[in-house]
């Protein structure tokens, strides 16, 4: 499968979200776009708007997977580094097409959203530099992965607090000054978990969940932390799912040794 991710009038990076707003007008008018008056198909060929030459180039392929469902051999343009227009094709118009890229055997799809990374590419999020959130965003979308949410390890706290502030510094950058995937919020696992079921998160660090200390985490982040893994059945983890919630992030129970009950309490 290739990946192959965008949206109307979006990067053509790879990006999270689906083709809703780019899906053909009419299956009746499929006019298009890269041919000359003369015929000649235009792959990477100039076009000239308001002084400035726009670059074309074309992704044909035998479907693609969007919010509206499957779109049979898709013809996406790409004017400069953006999508404008996303077609289907009559399997005669694919066959003659003359597209820039063309994958026969490929399913298209809107790029992946990693919502629990810790590093790769050499380097760990807890780092929270330019050059760390670089090259982890940089792996990703060679993987078809295109944003992110870089997920901290159970740390002393004054390091957890400055690698929030370097990760909301990253985040607060954007899509332009990120080439890779995009960091879009941050995913806080740790210190409020089981013992029990700790894993890697160093035992002697992990904490009872506190609406004080999160809003520590939370200030540190400017407000950027979206996802948070909590033991649901430790004292005072309600109270504090509770609190993060009415913050809009989400809750997900992990490293935990609830039971139902414990679990359905915390939801």
């Amino acid at each position: 499968m290739y990946d192959y991710t965008g949206r109307g009038e979006r990067r053509a990076r790879p990006v999270p979200g689906d083709f809703a707003a780019a899906e053909p007008e009419d299956r009746s008018r499929k006019k298009l776009l890269l041919f000359s008056q003369t015929g000649g198909q235009l792959n990477a060929a100039d076009r000239v708007n308001q002084g400035k030459t726009i670059m074309i180039s074309t992704i044909a392929a035998q479907r693609l997977l969007g919010s509206g469902g499957v779109l049979d051999y898709p013809l996406i343009t790409i004017e400069d580094d953006r999508i404008s227009r996303i077609e289907s094709l009559t399997p005669f118009e694919y066959e003659s097409v003359g597209a820039t890229h063309r994958f026969p055997d490929a399913t298209l799809v809107p790029a992946y959203v990693d919502v629990h990374i810790h590093g790769c590419a050499g380097h760990d999020v807890m780092e929270a530099t330019p050059a760390a959130i670089g090259a982890i965003g940089t792996y990703l979308a060679g993987r078809g992965v295109g944003a992110f949410l870089p997920t901290t390890v159970t740390s002393p706290r004054d390091e957890t607090m400055r690698s929030l502030a370097g990760l909301a510094a990253e985040i607060r950058r954007g899509t332009v000054e990120h080439p890779g995937a995009t960091p879009l919020g941050i995913h806080l696992e740790g210190p409020f978990l089981s013992h029990s079921k700790r894993g890697v998160h160093s035992s002697a660090l992990l904490e009872a969940p506190s609406i004080a200390l999160f809003d520590r985490f939370w200030n540190a982040a400017e407000g950027k932390i979206r996802l948070m893994t909590i033991a649901p059945e430790l004292p005072g983890a309600a109270e504090l799912i509770a609190y993060a919630t009415a913050l809009d992030v989400r809750c997900s129970m992990g490293h935990s040794d609830a039971k139902v009950r414990e679990a359905e309490a915390g939801s």
